[in-house]
């Protein structure tokens, strides 16, 4: 059962920054008064996690099916990140993308070694999954700090002042 949990989740993870970024893009559009761009993409993007998930649940199973979702949620970002680059001209969708794809990286890498060490550690089941989290949260920590993302040093420095004054 562990196993599938593992499986479905490493489909899943990227979704969950794909999904978040798809609303804010789909707000940004309600907000410019441009509904009709989310109206059309958003049912586009339904329809290719429903084609995905057919095939690839066929080959690999819960993999397959929760990286459909995740195929759809890319496809629907980058539509919607294109169009908003037309709509504003300030707006840098290579810029976003890049980014998007830098932090995907190094999540990636993160819960990569994490699951090496929890092999070399001989953790299996939640152990492991513990593990492999841990490692991913000190590593997307460690690689926000060393690009100095401006929303994590805003935090950082809020969490800072909050809990050490005197520093």
């Amino acid at each position: 059962m562990a196993n599938l949990v593992t499986l479905a989740l490493y489909g899943a993870v990227p979704s969950i920054v794909l999904f978040g970024l798809m609303q804010l893009l789909t707000n940004s559009f309600y907000a410019l008064q441009r509904i009709a761009i989310p109206l059309i993409v958003l049912p586009i993007g339904t329809g290719i996690f429903f084609v995905a998930a057919k095939f690839l649940s066929m080959k690999f199973g819960i993999f397959g099916l929760t990286l459909a979702g995740t195929i759809a949620a890319a496809f629907t970002s980058l539509v919607l990140t294109i169009a908003l680059n037309y709509l504003l001209p300030k707006f840098s969708a290579v810029q976003v993308i890049f980014r998007l794809f830098l932090y995907l990286a190094f999540s990636l890498l993160g819960g990569y070694l994490g699951l090496l060490l929890g092999e070399q550690l001989g953790a299996g089941g939640v152990s492991g999954l513990v593990i492999s989290l841990a490692v991913l949260a000190i590593t997307y920590v460690a690689f926000l700090a060393l690009i100095r993302d401006r929303i994590f040093l805003r935090v950082w420095r809020a969490l800072r002042s909050e809990f050490f004054p005197s520093a």
